[in-house]
């Protein structure tokens, strides 16, 4: 596997939105393509490409200087369990580290915390909704040691 950036309007771009939707909207009856994806353009877009085929994906969207969100993971169903998502996690923290970036926040859907805690990521306040589901607000700072 292959740890790369992806150019928002690269063809690329166009696979990572339809593991995106096949992924985290479809299973909600929802569509990806009904959304406003300008802001995009501004975020950072990260793969694992095996060739040139799609296997995770994952967007890192700048708060301020030293923090951004992570949103928006997805890995191909037919490579989930395989340690696709830890992989692109560990990449993506080494390349936002290397930015500067000190802490990463997300919103982990209620089933995904397990595996974001397993990562160092710790859940913050409730449970709350989000896209009609419970999802954790989580953190992992990048400088705390252990944290891959």
């Amino acid at each position: 596997m292959e740890f790369r950036s992806i150019a928002p309007a690269s063809e690329a771009y166009t696979r990572e939105l339809a593991l995106r939707n096949e992924v985290l909207r479809q299973p909600l009856g929802l569509d990806l393509c009904d959304e406003d994806l300008s802001a995009e353009a501004d975020q950072q877009h990260f793969g694992l490409f095996d060739g040139e085929t799609l296997r995770a994906c994952v967007i890192a969207a700048p708060i301020n200087e030293s923090t951004v969100k992570l949103r928006q993971m997805a890995v191909a169903p037919a490579f989930q369990g395989q340690g696709l998502g830890r992989l692109l996690l560990e990449q993506v923290h080494a390349r936002l580290r290397r930015q500067g970036c000190a802490t990463i926040v997300l919103h982990a859907r209620q089933g995904a915390v397990g595996f974001y805690a397993r990562l160092g990521y710790r859940s913050e306040g409730s449970t709350f909704t989000e896209v009609g589901i419970p999802h954790r607000r989580m953190r992992c700072h990048l400088t705390e040691p252990g944290t891959p």
